[in-house]
């Protein structure tokens, strides 16, 4: 039988009382920015191999593509080999991404950053245009036939064609769609990712309620803390190069993993955590962190829910389940590092295996 989470309520709150915690180890100063003043990265060597160490501003899309493992290789890699492989080496048969998922995504991309780095929100995202932002736009093909009979223009032809046919009779002519691909094409010189309106929406309410709870804001101080910090490092017992990059870490060195969930109730988050193994993600982070001289004081897990309803919920794991994800983590390594050397990668079980089910 599964367990599920058992909920104390203590007065006062018990994470209130790790408040003043040892903070002699000023990792913050250990730390490199990603770029020097020439533009050239400190993360890597003359033979551009990867630096260990401690980076703050390294873009995300310069984080993904660092040649070393994360935490997300691994939960992959504890469900199957197969999975592993599945996702980055054979990666031309990866599943493309539906616009609702890319919705979704968008949506905790945008609100992490709200919350994180609302400073660079402008810098890096910007609302697409809509038909109400525009007097006079026009949007459905309907549209278009309308305003070339009232220029007295051909109504035959595609949505494009009439477009086309409009603008060479009025540059000034408004087309939702023409405005829309003029401004993906700016925000992609500008570096801007363009999403929908109601994406910022749903972002600033889940920001404006995890800024309404003082477990959220004890932990995300932005007095003391930094966002999107890189950690690189590489593994003793593996040789292997190891990456992990923290929403949040504050001089405390409390850890905090900020989750965007449809529920953030504890029986929901009890099962997210463990199908999609944040246990595993704690400790991979913890190890990484620690191989850099940074040994975590507290990791937690921020979770803000704004669908069916505005709720911000604070969660950490028990101390047994860490340990448990610990000593699974550490076995798995040396599986892992053989996998990816030998290029055999295991179902759910080794191969040649016949496994037995009493029904």
């Amino acid at each position: 039988m599964t367990a599920m989470p058992s909920v104390t309520l203590v007065d006062p709150n018990p994470i209130a009382g790790i408040a003043n915690v040892d903070t002699s180890i000023e990792w913050w100063n250990m730390a490199k920015p990603a770029y020097d003043d020439c533009g050239d990265p400190n993360f890597l060597d003359e033979d551009g191999d990867l630096i260990e160490g401690i980076y703050f501003d390294m873009p995300n899309e310069v984080y993904h593509s660092l040649k070393a493992h994360s935490s997300t290789g691994f939960k992959k890699f504890a469900k199957s080999g197969a999975h592993y492989a599945r996702e980055y080496v054979y990666t031309e048969l990866k599943k493309a991404i539906t616009k609702v998922q890319q919705r979704t995504f968008d949506t905790g991309s945008v609100t992490h950053a709200m919350i994180l780095e609302p400073h660079n929100v402008d810098s890096q995202f910007t609302p697409r245009i809509e038909a109400d932002d525009v007097d006079g736009c026009l949007v459905t093909q309907a549209d278009l036939k309308k305003k070339c009979e009232e220029l007295g223009l051909a109504v035959s032809g595609t949505k494009e064609e009439l477009a086309k046919r409009l603008l060479n009779a009025d540059p000034n002519v408004k087309i939702l769609a023409v405005l829309q691909a003029q401004q993906e094409e700016y925000a992609k010189a500008k570096g801007l990712q363009v999403v929908d309106k109601v994406v910022f929406q749903k972002a600033t309410r889940a920001t404006k309620t995890v800024q309404a709870e003082p477990a959220a804001t004890f932990l995300i101080d932005h007095s003391m803390g930094f966002a999107e910090v890189s950690f690189i490092a590489r593994c003793p017992k593996t040789g292997l190069m190891l990456k992990c990059r923290f929403d949040w870490l504050d001089k405390r060195r409390f850890a905090t993993d900020v989750k965007t969930a449809a529920d953030a109730s504890d029986r929901k988050v009890f099962f997210q955590m463990r199908d999609l193994r944040y246990d595993l993600q704690q400790v991979h982070y913890s190890y990484v962190a620690s191989l850099c001289g940074v040994p975590l004081a507290l990791f937690a897990f921020c979770y803000v829910e704004f669908e069916a309803a505005d709720i911000c919920e604070v969660y950490d794991l028990h101390p047994l389940s860490v340990k448990k994800a610990e000593a699974e983590y550490h076995a798995m390594l040396p599986q892992f590092a053989s996998a990816l050397e030998t290029q055999v990668f295991d179902g759910y079980t080794p191969k040649g295996t016949v496994t037995t089910i009493m029904l």
